[in-house]
């Protein structure tokens, strides 16, 4: 497993780093929270009735999928990660940043909620005593450190990450597209 910091990154970059590997994306954003990551406790009807039930964050979705997939290299796509409060959005998971050689967390941390745990125990046939990621999901994130509207990521969330800087491909055919606009019934393209 490992963690990719991309700064000024296309999508397009990363889908061809990753293929078609098994991966979970999400967009973070001003209001995003850490039970909005991980997952949270929520209304749902079941047979006609309204209860409550874990409802899976992005988070929770990719590490069921590594835990299902272990022969396989899973990814957590992020992308705009500087849009939130990023260290409050991990919360406690940014411990799991800490990666032994062999990819597995070197540190494990509490289920925010029982409802988590007994989610991911079901869903993965296994019984967990602390959140760990396994060797084979990794996190992509991208950022754009040249815009003002976005949250500073401390130093150290930052060092946990390997950074690489892309520069944009203005050659890419997704940044060629052309704009028609009609107008008075006379086309423009931009």
């Amino acid at each position: 497993g490992s963690f990719y910091l991309f700064k000024k990154i296309v999508f397009t970059e990363i889908k061809n780093r990753i293929g078609k590997s098994p991966k979970e994306t999400t967009v973070f954003h001003p209001d995003m929270q850490n039970s909005d990551f991980i997952g949270a406790l929520k209304p749902a009807v079941v047979k006609g009735v309204v209860t409550y039930k874990f409802s899976p964050g992005p988070f929770a979705k990719a590490l069921v999928k590594a835990y299902k997939n272990l022969s396989k290299d899973v990814y957590l796509v992020i992308e705009e990660l500087n849009r939130a409060p990023a260290m409050a959005v991990f919360g406690e998971l940014f411990q799991l940043l800490d990666r032994e050689d062999n990819g597995k967390s070197t540190y494990g941390v509490d289920f925010p909620s029982d409802e988590f745990k007994a989610w991911l125990d079901e869903e993965t046939n296994l019984c967990h005593t602390e959140i760990r990621l396994p060797s084979n999901l990794s996190i992509y994130a991208s950022m754009n450190s040249a815009d003002q509207g976005v949250y500073p990521l401390d130093t150290a969330f930052k060092r946990r990450w390997h950074q690489e800087y892309i520069n944009i491909d203005w050659g890419d055919p997704l940044l060629q597209a052309k704009i028609t606009i009609i107008k008075d019934g006379s086309e423009h393209v931009i």
